[in-house]
């Protein structure tokens, strides 16, 4: 199943629950969690986890901003393992309550372990992406987005990648 199919199945899953959910409508204060993600490009297949941490305030009605940050650690199937880290800024719309709909955009570096030819030192990314979090209730959200990157410097290797996971809110 391709990328795209999985997002569009999970988004529609997060929505057609949204109404049977519980109402919070709270998406403001700090939060942390965790993500699992994917980037199947060709015959260089990545998988990583990321630990995530932000935060996020109510601008104006159903109006959220914020900023997060991500750790990451990934393998490639060509590669050495990876470490990465990521920060963006958010803006997004909350929608029946407790659905939020977000864009991101931001900066990513990240470095192989083994730094050789094919895996060269540490490379900068600007990042950009949409996403949808569900709040099951005040303080848990499930989450689903879909990231691209193109390498500030050095050869521009475009990609993408689509993660899912949970959130914890701090009130």
């Amino acid at each position: 199943m391709s990328m795209k199919k999985l997002m569009a199945i999970g988004i529609s899953l997060l929505l057609s629950t949204a109404a049977a959910a519980q109402d919070s409508g709270e998406f403001d204060g700090f939060y942390v969690g965790g993500v699992v993600s994917t980037a199947p490009a060709g015959n260089n297949d990545r998988f990583e986890g990321a630990a995530l941490a932000g935060y996020r305030f109510e601008a104006a009605s159903n109006l959220i901003v914020g900023v997060e940050t991500q750790g990451s650690l990934g393998f490639d199937t060509l590669r050495a393992p990876y470490v990465g880290a990521q920060l963006t800024g958010q803006v997004g719309a909350v929608v029946g309550g407790n659905v939020l709909l977000f864009a991101q955009a931001g900066v990513a570096v990240e470095d192989y372990t083994d730094n050789t030819f094919l895996n060269p030192p540490a490379t900068t990314s600007a990042v950009a992406g949409v996403g949808v979090e569900f709040a099951a209730n005040e303080a848990i959200s499930l989450r689903m987005d879909a990231v691209g990157f193109r390498r500030l410097e050095g050869r521009d290797v475009p990609a993408a990648r689509g993660s899912a996971g949970v959130v914890f809110k701090f009130n």
